[in-house]
């Protein structure tokens, strides 16, 4: 019987400095992803994320 993994939690602050990789220092959403062993679908997920929510602050 195989167990399933849960899900790893990241907290607010990792998930902010991963996107700064892609969007600030100039990392490949694939060089971020697998130096911080995330896949890069949860980046793209974090980076859109992030980037609606400062669209919201801005209007």
């Amino acid at each position: 019987m195989t167990q399933r993994r849960k899900p790893r939690k990241y907290t607010d602050e990792f998930r902010e400095e991963a996107v700064k990789l892609v969007t600030e220092q100039g990392y490949r959403v694939t060089e971020a992803a697998k130096s911080l062993g995330i896949t890069t679908k949860l980046l793209y997920n974090w980076k859109d994320k992030l980037a609606k929510q400062a669209s919201g602050e801005a209007l």
